[in-house]
């Protein structure tokens, strides 16, 4: 049996002081990748009643929605994503935050395969 496999995995990693948020941009990917699991993790608790979204241009909570950053916490999505076009994950607070940290990963492919034979 021969198949089409992605063979080519990134984990990529970004910490954001939740005060020092000013871009929304978290992670980037290429054209055509294969999202295959986000993550966050609350490393330091932010202020009380602030929340997040994580998602892409258009679809701001694509991945998760009202994450609740007053406590530490890891959460992950099971939302899978293919990026038609060069793609970001974003981060939207409720709120402006005065304190926190949060850790995102993203797992992707790469859109380029591989024939494999078993």
């Amino acid at each position: 049996m021969k198949q089409r496999v992605h063979n080519l995995s990134y984990l990529a990693i970004t910490a954001i002081a939740l005060k020092d948020l000013s871009d929304n941009d978290a992670i980037a990917f290429p054209q055509g990748a294969e999202i295959f699991n986000v993550s966050l993790e609350v490393e330091e608790a932010g202020d009380v009643g602030l929340n997040a979204n994580l998602g892409i241009v258009g679809s701001e909570d694509l991945f998760a929605n009202d994450i609740d950053l007053s406590q530490k916490a890891h959460h992950t999505s099971s939302v899978k994503h293919t990026c038609k076009d060069k793609g970001v994950i974003k981060i939207t607070l409720s709120k402006p935050a005065t304190k926190g940290k949060v850790v995102i990963r993203a797992l992707y492919f790469l859109p380029s395969t591989i024939l494999a034979e078993y």
